[in-house]
């Protein structure tokens, strides 16, 4: 249902918490977290038991970072319905967020207990279980906390980073710490596979994604082990290659459905048609230095590295529509 339409039925009938829900529902989808607050707390004024105001309430308190607030709204929730799913799972992405994984854990398990069908539920086992992985733990947490920012936010730190890096001549670590937290997720992912519990979890698209960072990744890894072994230049080339298109890749799975993800997708496979035309003439061509190779890579390098900007700036823009 449209905002409009939901703020049609909120004129016609004023004293309906559902309804407040809803229209709150669509500023927290839109990342508008204090407007998503706002609502959630009119409809508990009209309904001080309405649940799904009070869920609504503690998301949108985790999302601007006052989680004592939220802990509070949660709790009392909890004391209320017990065997209320989406309390349970709310309170599993709380603790997440305070990096409790292992209490998060048993909150998403009993969430999915009383609703299997729960996608709330199931994200979050997801991420409990990486979270037990210390590498994993403190990325997650930075994750986290980039969620709570607005796309906008999101791409004006991006943007920011890009910009100091390149001042300051720390444009390597910039890239590492993009692509650590574009590409841990998929890969811890694809190491969930393994547990039995975990591979359950994961969704059809969580395995898809994991499947094309985990072949990309094992590629730059043959392409580095044939040029360590054999001395051949255009191998560390192809893997330089392999590992930039990690953030093309990445960024396709993080865009939403609709328009965003097409056009990402169209832009990450020219950007890695240009990649792997420079591995095809750097290895079989016969110019290996020549300008038109020059160009091509350099323009796949900087296509490969702005993905990241231009899937947060799609994200976005999809947002708002």
């Amino acid at each position: 249902m449209s905002r409009a339409a939901i703020e049609e039925a909120i004129r016609l009938d004023p004293e309906n918490a559902d309804y407040r829900f809803l229209l709150g529902a669509i500023h927290y989808d839109e990342k508008r977290w204090k407007e998503a607050l706002q609502s959630a707390e009119e409809g508990l004024q009209l309904d001080a038991q309405n649940a799904s105001c009070a869920n609504l309430r503690a998301m949108a308190l985790v999302k601007l970072r006052r989680r004592v607030e939220a802990g509070a709204t949660i709790g009392a929730a909890l004391a209320r319905d017990p065997e209320n799913a989406a309390t349970h799972a709310n309170q599993g992405w709380a603790l997440l967020h305070e990096g409790k994984a292992a209490e998060a854990l048993s909150h998403f398990k009993e969430s999915l207990r009383l609703n299997p069908q729960s996608e709330w539920a199931r994200k979050g086992i997801v991420e409990a279980l990486k979270a037990r992985n210390p590498v994993y733990a403190p990325i997650l947490r930075g994750v986290l906390w980039m969620s709570t920012l607005s796309p906008r936010a999101r791409w004006g730190v991006l943007a920011g980073g890009y910009l100091v890096s390149r001042m300051t001549g720390l444009m390597i670590l910039w890239l590492v710490f993009v692509l650590l937290t574009w590409i841990t997720g998929p890969f811890f992912n694809l190491l969930l596979r393994l547990d039995r519990f975990g591979r359950l979890a994961l969704s059809r698209e969580q395995i898809v994604e994991s499947n094309w960072i985990g072949a990309v990744l094992l590629l730059a890894a043959l392409s580095e082990v044939t040029y360590l072994v054999l001395k051949q230049d255009h191998a560390q080339v192809a893997a330089l290659v392999f590992v930039l298109l990690l953030f093309p890749i990445a960024g396709v799975f993080r865009t939403p459905l609709g328009w965003p993800r097409k056009v990402m997708t169209v832009y990450s496979g020219f950007t890695a048609l240009l990649g792997l035309t420079s591995v095809f003439f750097v290895s079989f061509g016969p110019d290996f230095t020549g300008d038109p190779l020059v160009v091509l890579f350099v323009a796949f390098v900087m296509l490969a590295i702005l993905s990241a900007l231009i899937a947060n700036a799609l994200i976005a823009r999809g947002v708002k529509r």
